[in-house]
């Protein structure tokens, strides 16, 4: 049997010291990966240094540059066309892998026949903060892929044929991984490595002004998520559905706190949060200063 290819792409916007760890990351896996599509999205010149620099020294590496900056669901689908191995991992720039993670999705791909293979995560905040978070959705899930947004782009490793069927949608500014893993749910069983081998950034920095943080922008993606999925959305059994409207006011909530809105913006939402959940532990959102971060944080002491 022909030995499998892989394609990493990683995606970088003037973070140079970041995306110079997720390289490393990438070149220090346990197997070959075959292809390492970086792209330069409108970056300063010492990002562009770095990546000249290890291309000079790696012959599997290739650069894609842009002249402008464009969104991640535009760039990466760049990359996922230029690419020619049978399984690829996106990387993003402040994310990095542990030296074993390829290795291990593979054979499970190979082992379970899946298109759609996922590892644990630590998220990092700061420096010194992390807490770590073991999947759990796996086998036939186009149904429990509205209960829960099971993984991040940087921990999934894709059957290519199965990506470039799909694509991400260019549409979207936010939840496009989330948007991607709803459409290939029905095309796929989905599988994951019960090991923490991704590691993220979770940028403790706020301002109203993060791409990630836009409220009305986030606001506006799951609106279309929800006319685009409609039909799926309305089938589903109402256990599932509240699940979706609960995971959707945490991150909403989660997100007026890094926004810097202030607790009180949020209390609707924890409002409407106890009232589909039935789940009176809600009640402390209401708390002032209380965040989502701190509430999981009690709940796991009190297990």
């Amino acid at each position: 049997m022909r030995e499998k290819k892989i394609t990493a792409i990683i995606t970088t916007h003037s973070r140079p010291e970041l995306f110079k760890r997720a390289l490393i990351s990438v070149l220090e896996q346990t197997i070959t990966i075959n292809q390492i599509i970086i792209v330069l999205n409108n970056v300063d010149p010492e990002t562009l240094n770095i990546a000249n620099v290890y291309k000079s020294k790696n012959n599997n590496i290739e650069i894609i540059q842009t002249d402008q900056y464009l969104s991640g669901a535009i760039i990466r689908n760049m990359a996922i066309k230029n690419s020619t191995g049978d399984y690829i991992a996106l990387l993003d720039d402040d994310d990095y892998w542990l030296s074993t993670k390829i290795e291990k999705e593979l054979l499970l791909a190979e082992q379970k026949n899946v298109g759609v293979i996922y590892t644990g995560l630590r998220r990092l905040t700061g420096s010194t903060t992390h807490s770590d978070v073991l999947p759990t959705l796996q086998g036939e899930v186009s149904e429990k892929i509205f209960s829960e947004i099971p993984t991040v782009t940087s921990a999934i490793l894709f059957e290519k044929s199965i990506l470039k069927q799909e694509l991400f949608d260019e549409k979207l500014t936010h939840w496009q991984e989330y948007e991607l893993l709803i459409r290939l749910s029905k095309v796929t069983n989905f599988a994951f490595v019960p090991e923490i081998l991704t590691v993220i950034q979770d940028d403790n920095k706020t301002g109203k002004d993060r791409m990630t943080l836009q409220l009305d922008k986030w606001e506006s993606a799951v609106s279309y998520i929800r006319t685009k999925h409609a039909e799926r959305l309305e089938s589903l059994p109402i256990s599932i559905s509240k699940k979706f409207e609960i995971q959707y006011l945490k991150d909403r909530i989660s997100r007026k706190e890094q926004q810097e809105f202030g607790w009180w913006k949020s209390f609707s939402d924890a409002i409407q949060l106890v009232k589909i959940s039935k789940n009176k532990n809600y009640i402390l959102l209401l708390v002032p200063g209380m965040t989502i971060t701190r509430f999981v944080h009690i709940k796991r002491v009190l297990k």
